[in-house]
C-alpha cells in the first residue's frame, strides 16, 4: 500500500475498484458520467429524508461502484443478472478496505433489486442470509435497498445504455 502514489493511498479505494466501460466513445470522464447517475438516483429518495442516516449503498459510499454495474449485462436475463449480483457483492475486490460485510450485502441486494430480485431456490439462501446481515443493521434497510434497485432499474429502461454525457440522463429524467 505504502508503495503506491500519495494521491491513490489517500483517496477512498472505493472509488478505484469499479470498472468503467473503455468501449464506449464518451464526451465526458466516467467519473462525472457516474456522478450524474448518482445524483440522479438520490434525487429519487424522499426529499424528508436524510440519505447519509439511511442504511443503503450512498451511507457506504458505493454510489459510483453501483453505478457503474447498472448497465453490466444487459443481453442477459434479468434473473441471471439478479443472482450474479449476490454473488459478485461477496466475493468481488475481496482485500478492498471499505467493502465490509454490511457494506457487501447492501450493495448485493441492491444490484440484486435491480434486476427484478428474480432468483432461483440455489440462491434463496445467500439472499436470506445478505438481508439478515442488513435487517440487523437497520430493519428498514432491505426496503431501501429495493428501493433504490427499483428506481436504478426504471432509469436503465429510460437510458438504455450508460450515458456518454450528463446531458444524457437530465434531458430524459427530471
Amino acid at each position: 500500500m505504502m508503495k503506491l502514489p500519495r494521491h491513490i493511498r489517500e483517496s477512498n479505494p472505493l472509488f478505484q475498484i469499479y470498472d468503467p466501460p473503455t468501449s464506449l466513445v464518451a464526451e465526458e470522464p466516467v467519473t462525472i458520467r457516474l456522478q450524474a447517475v448518482v445524483l440522479k438516483l438520490l434525487s429519487a429518495l424522499p426529499k424528508n429524508i436524510d440519505s447519509n442516516n439511511l442504511t443503503t449503498i450512498f451511507k457506504f459510499h458505493q454510489g459510483h461502484l453501483y453505478a457503474s454495474q447498472i448497465w453490466e449485462g444487459m443481453g442477459n436475463d434479468s434473473d441471471t443478472n439478479a443472482a450474479a449480483a449476490l454473488h459478485d457483492a461477496i466475493t468481488r475486490d475481496s482485500g478492498c478496505p471499505g467493502l465490509t460485510h454490511l457494506a457487501r450485502a447492501i450493495y448485493g441486494l441492491t444490484l440484486c433489486a435491480r434486476w427484478g430480485g428474480g432468483i432461483g431456490s440455489i440462491d434463496q439462501q445467500l439472499y436470506q442470509n445478505l438481508q439478515s446481515l442488513v435487517e440487523a443493521s437497520n430493519p428498514d434497510a432491505t426496503f431501501w435497498a429495493a428501493y433504490v434497485g427499483a428506481v436504478a432499474a426504471a432509469l436503465a429502461w429510460l437510458v438504455p445504455a450508460m450515458p456518454k454525457g450528463n446531458g444524457g440522463i437530465d434531458d430524459l429524467v427530471r
